[in-house]
Protein backbone atom coordinates (compact mmCIF):
# COMPACT_ATOMS: atom_id res chain seq x y z
CA UNK A 1 0.00 0.00 0.00
CA UNK A 2 2.81 2.45 0.96
CA UNK A 3 4.49 1.43 -2.49
CA UNK A 4 1.29 2.18 -4.30
CA UNK A 5 1.02 5.68 -2.47
CA UNK A 6 4.44 6.51 -3.33
CA UNK A 7 3.40 5.99 -7.25
CA UNK A 8 0.51 7.99 -6.96
CA UNK A 9 2.50 10.65 -5.19
CA UNK A 10 5.49 10.77 -8.09
CA UNK A 11 3.09 9.73 -10.89
CA UNK A 12 1.04 13.30 -9.88
CA UNK A 13 3.72 15.34 -9.35
CA UNK A 14 5.29 14.32 -12.93
CA UNK A 15 1.42 15.45 -14.19
CA UNK A 16 1.97 18.56 -12.13
CA UNK A 17 4.90 19.91 -13.61
CA UNK A 18 3.73 19.04 -16.98
CA UNK A 19 0.77 20.77 -16.67
CA UNK A 20 3.05 23.74 -15.78
CA UNK A 21 5.43 23.84 -18.36
CA UNK A 22 2.81 23.84 -21.07
CA UNK A 23 3.94 27.05 -22.81
CA UNK A 24 3.95 28.43 -26.11
CA UNK A 25 5.32 31.09 -27.75
CA UNK A 26 4.32 32.94 -31.01
CA UNK A 27 5.32 36.34 -33.09
CA UNK A 28 2.39 38.35 -33.50
CA UNK A 29 3.53 40.24 -37.01
CA UNK A 30 2.27 44.27 -37.71
CA UNK A 31 1.21 44.51 -34.01
CA UNK A 32 3.36 45.93 -30.50
CA UNK A 33 0.90 43.93 -28.61
CA UNK A 34 -0.40 40.70 -27.76
CA UNK A 35 -3.64 39.45 -27.45
CA UNK A 36 -5.85 39.32 -24.30
CA UNK A 37 -4.76 36.35 -22.19
CA UNK A 38 -0.92 36.53 -23.37
CA UNK A 39 1.51 37.65 -21.84
CA UNK A 40 4.20 40.12 -24.09
CA UNK A 41 8.20 38.82 -24.10
CA UNK A 42 9.39 42.10 -25.99
CA UNK A 43 7.96 44.05 -28.68
CA UNK A 44 10.11 45.06 -31.57
CA UNK A 45 10.84 45.70 -35.42
CA UNK A 46 10.69 43.46 -38.07
CA UNK A 47 13.45 42.31 -39.93
CA UNK A 48 14.84 41.09 -43.43
CA UNK A 49 17.31 41.02 -45.71
CA UNK A 50 16.66 43.62 -48.69
CA UNK A 51 14.43 42.68 -51.16
CA UNK A 52 16.74 42.93 -54.05
CA UNK A 53 19.83 40.78 -52.51
CA UNK A 54 20.10 37.62 -53.16
CA UNK A 55 21.78 36.62 -50.24
CA UNK A 56 21.26 37.02 -46.51
CA UNK A 57 18.45 35.36 -44.44
CA UNK A 58 15.36 34.97 -45.93
CA UNK A 59 13.31 34.67 -42.55
CA UNK A 60 11.41 37.04 -41.17
CA UNK A 61 12.76 37.81 -37.39
CA UNK A 62 11.33 40.29 -34.94
CA UNK A 63 13.97 42.80 -33.57
CA UNK A 64 14.29 43.84 -30.14
CA UNK A 65 13.30 47.26 -29.50
CA UNK A 66 16.28 48.29 -27.21
CA UNK A 67 19.48 46.19 -29.03
CA UNK A 68 22.61 45.58 -26.98
CA UNK A 69 25.92 44.18 -28.32
CA UNK A 70 28.95 42.29 -28.05
CA UNK A 71 32.33 42.96 -29.69
CA UNK A 72 31.68 45.28 -32.91
CA UNK A 73 33.48 46.13 -35.77
CA UNK A 74 32.09 50.26 -36.73
CA UNK A 75 32.82 50.19 -40.49
CA UNK A 76 30.47 48.88 -43.11
CA UNK A 77 31.78 45.72 -44.10
CA UNK A 78 28.66 44.63 -46.47
CA UNK A 79 28.42 40.93 -45.13
CA UNK A 80 25.46 39.19 -43.69
CA UNK A 81 22.83 42.59 -44.12
CA UNK A 82 19.51 43.42 -42.47
CA UNK A 83 16.96 46.23 -43.16
CA UNK A 84 13.48 47.30 -41.81
CA UNK A 85 10.29 45.61 -43.53
CA UNK A 86 8.18 47.94 -45.06
CA UNK A 87 4.35 47.43 -45.82
CA UNK A 88 4.07 47.58 -49.73
CA UNK A 89 0.15 47.52 -49.98
CA UNK A 90 -1.38 49.83 -52.84
CA UNK A 91 -4.88 50.56 -53.79
CA UNK A 92 -4.96 47.55 -55.52
CA UNK A 93 -4.51 44.99 -52.48
CA UNK A 94 -6.45 45.02 -49.71
CA UNK A 95 -8.27 48.12 -48.53
CA UNK A 96 -8.18 47.71 -44.64
CA UNK A 97 -4.16 47.61 -45.24
CA UNK A 98 -3.73 50.25 -47.99
CA UNK A 99 -3.39 53.29 -45.02
CA UNK A 100 0.14 51.07 -44.28
CA UNK A 101 1.56 51.88 -47.56
CA UNK A 102 5.52 52.26 -47.40
CA UNK A 103 5.28 52.91 -43.16
CA UNK A 104 7.79 50.36 -41.36
CA UNK A 105 6.33 47.07 -39.32
CA UNK A 106 6.87 46.48 -36.17
CA UNK A 107 5.97 43.04 -34.36
CA UNK A 108 5.41 41.50 -30.86
CA UNK A 109 6.90 38.32 -28.96
CA UNK A 110 4.21 36.61 -27.33
CA UNK A 111 3.49 33.97 -24.74
CA UNK A 112 0.70 31.38 -24.35
CA UNK A 113 0.20 29.70 -21.18
CA UNK A 114 -1.73 26.45 -20.27
CA UNK A 115 -1.93 26.16 -24.28
CA UNK A 116 0.23 25.02 -27.78
CA UNK A 117 -0.43 27.64 -30.74
CA UNK A 118 -0.02 27.14 -34.18
CA UNK A 119 -0.43 28.87 -37.49
CA UNK A 120 -3.42 27.75 -40.24
CA UNK A 121 -2.88 29.54 -43.24
CA UNK A 122 -6.03 29.74 -45.80
CA UNK A 123 -8.33 30.41 -42.76
CA UNK A 124 -9.51 32.94 -40.84
CA UNK A 125 -10.89 31.43 -38.49
CA UNK A 126 -10.03 28.69 -35.57
CA UNK A 127 -11.71 25.39 -36.40
CA UNK A 128 -12.39 22.39 -33.69
CA UNK A 129 -13.73 25.49 -30.85
CA UNK A 130 -9.71 26.17 -30.73
CA UNK A 131 -9.11 29.99 -29.46
CA UNK A 132 -8.00 32.47 -32.26
CA UNK A 133 -5.15 34.14 -30.82
CA UNK A 134 -5.07 36.99 -34.08
CA UNK A 135 -6.47 36.89 -37.64
CA UNK A 136 -4.51 38.15 -40.64
CA UNK A 137 -3.66 38.28 -43.86
CA UNK A 138 -0.17 35.30 -45.77
CA UNK A 139 2.34 38.22 -46.71
CA UNK A 140 5.86 37.75 -47.94
CA UNK A 141 8.30 39.20 -50.83
CA UNK A 142 7.04 40.19 -54.45
CA UNK A 143 7.28 37.00 -56.66
CA UNK A 144 9.80 38.49 -58.75
CA UNK A 145 12.09 39.43 -55.69
CA UNK A 146 14.05 37.59 -53.61
CA UNK A 147 13.10 34.99 -51.20
CA UNK A 148 11.38 35.47 -48.41
CA UNK A 149 8.94 32.83 -46.32
CA UNK A 150 5.32 33.61 -45.86
CA UNK A 151 4.12 34.55 -42.49
CA UNK A 152 0.28 35.12 -41.05
CA UNK A 153 0.55 39.27 -40.54
CA UNK A 154 -2.29 41.06 -38.33
CA UNK A 155 -5.26 42.14 -40.60
CA UNK A 156 -5.28 45.30 -37.48
CA UNK A 157 -1.85 45.68 -38.05
CA UNK A 158 0.17 48.56 -36.96
CA UNK A 159 3.24 50.88 -38.61
CA UNK A 160 6.49 51.89 -36.63
CA UNK A 161 6.02 56.03 -35.81
CA UNK A 162 7.19 58.20 -38.09
CA UNK A 163 8.28 55.57 -40.15
CA UNK A 164 6.75 56.57 -43.67
CA UNK A 165 9.25 57.04 -45.77
CA UNK A 166 10.01 54.86 -49.68
CA UNK A 167 13.21 53.17 -48.56
CA UNK A 168 12.51 49.51 -49.12
CA UNK A 169 14.37 47.21 -47.84
CA UNK A 170 12.66 43.87 -46.65
CA UNK A 171 8.79 43.81 -48.27
CA UNK A 172 5.53 42.99 -47.38
CA UNK A 173 2.70 41.88 -50.15
CA UNK A 174 -0.15 40.19 -49.41
CA UNK A 175 -0.62 37.02 -50.88
CA UNK A 176 -2.90 35.51 -54.14
CA UNK A 177 -4.15 32.12 -55.29
CA UNK A 178 -3.25 30.99 -58.66
CA UNK A 179 -5.81 27.82 -58.70
CA UNK A 180 -4.64 24.89 -61.40
CA UNK A 181 -1.99 23.12 -59.08
CA UNK A 182 -3.42 24.31 -56.22
CA UNK A 183 -7.25 23.34 -56.57
CA UNK A 184 -9.25 25.56 -58.35
CA UNK A 185 -12.86 25.33 -56.13
CA UNK A 186 -11.92 26.06 -52.80
CA UNK A 187 -8.83 28.71 -54.07
CA UNK A 188 -9.76 31.56 -56.12
CA UNK A 189 -8.06 32.88 -58.80
CA UNK A 190 -6.66 36.72 -57.68
CA UNK A 191 -8.33 36.37 -53.98
CA UNK A 192 -5.74 37.22 -50.99
CA UNK A 193 -5.31 34.38 -49.09
CA UNK A 194 -5.85 35.17 -45.32
CA UNK A 195 -4.49 33.45 -41.93
CA UNK A 196 -5.30 32.73 -38.20
CA UNK A 197 -2.80 32.14 -35.22
CA UNK A 198 -4.74 29.62 -32.92
CA UNK A 199 -4.17 27.90 -29.87
CA UNK A 200 -5.04 24.58 -28.18
CA UNK A 201 -6.05 24.74 -24.35
CA UNK A 202 -4.28 21.92 -22.19
CA UNK A 203 -7.45 20.46 -20.73
CA UNK A 204 -6.19 19.53 -17.37
CA UNK A 205 -4.07 23.11 -16.98
CA UNK A 206 -6.46 25.56 -18.83
CA UNK A 207 -8.75 28.78 -17.89
CA UNK A 208 -11.99 27.78 -16.77
CA UNK A 209 -13.34 30.02 -19.69
CA UNK A 210 -11.63 30.44 -23.37
CA UNK A 211 -10.59 34.76 -22.88
CA UNK A 212 -12.43 36.56 -25.80
CA UNK A 213 -9.07 38.00 -27.90
CA UNK A 214 -9.06 41.55 -28.72
CA UNK A 215 -11.74 43.09 -30.76
CA UNK A 216 -9.83 44.27 -33.31
CA UNK A 217 -8.36 40.47 -34.12
CA UNK A 218 -12.09 39.08 -33.88
CA UNK A 219 -13.63 37.58 -36.97
CA UNK A 220 -17.27 39.33 -37.64
CA UNK A 221 -18.91 36.14 -36.45
CA UNK A 222 -17.32 36.29 -33.02
CA UNK A 223 -18.63 38.27 -30.24
CA UNK A 224 -17.22 38.75 -27.00
CA UNK A 225 -19.18 37.81 -23.06
CA UNK A 226 -16.55 38.81 -21.10
CA UNK A 227 -13.98 41.89 -20.36
CA UNK A 228 -10.04 40.98 -20.55
CA UNK A 229 -9.86 41.61 -16.86
CA UNK A 230 -12.44 39.27 -16.13
CA UNK A 231 -11.16 36.70 -18.08
CA UNK A 232 -7.65 37.00 -16.84
CA UNK A 233 -8.79 37.06 -12.91
CA UNK A 234 -10.69 33.77 -13.85
CA UNK A 235 -7.51 32.02 -15.70
CA UNK A 236 -5.26 32.72 -12.34
CA UNK A 237 -7.96 31.61 -9.92
CA UNK A 238 -8.51 28.54 -12.10
CA UNK A 239 -4.59 27.85 -12.02
CA UNK A 240 -4.50 29.22 -7.70
CA UNK A 241 -7.31 26.50 -7.67
CA UNK A 242 -5.10 23.82 -9.18
CA UNK A 243 -2.15 24.47 -7.33
CA UNK A 244 -3.74 24.26 -3.50
CA UNK A 245 -5.75 20.87 -4.66
CA UNK A 246 -2.62 19.35 -5.58
CA UNK A 247 -0.21 20.36 -3.03
CA UNK A 248 -3.49 19.31 -0.53
CA UNK A 249 -3.98 15.65 -2.23
CA UNK A 250 0.33 15.47 -1.93
CA UNK A 251 -0.40 15.81 1.68
CA UNK A 252 -2.94 13.12 2.09
CA UNK A 253 -0.53 10.73 0.35
CA UNK A 254 2.37 12.23 2.56
CA UNK A 255 0.50 11.05 5.28
CA UNK A 256 -0.93 8.32 4.39
CA UNK A 257 2.31 7.20 3.39
CA UNK A 258 3.86 7.65 6.82
CA UNK A 259 0.97 6.30 9.09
Amino acid sequence: TQSTWGLVFIFSTLVFQINCSSKSIFTRWGRTTCPNGTELIYSGYMGHSSYNHPGSGANYICLHSNPNYLQYNPALNDRSLIYGVEYEVNDNQVPELTHLHNYDAPCAVCLATGRTTYIQMGRNTCDNDHRTEYIGYIMSHHFRDSKSEYICVDRSAESVIGSYENRDGGMLYTTEARCGSLPCGPYQAGYELTCSVCSVSNPSFSPAVSPSTQSSTQSPTQSSTQSPTQSVILFRANHIFLFVSFYFFCLCCFVKFMY
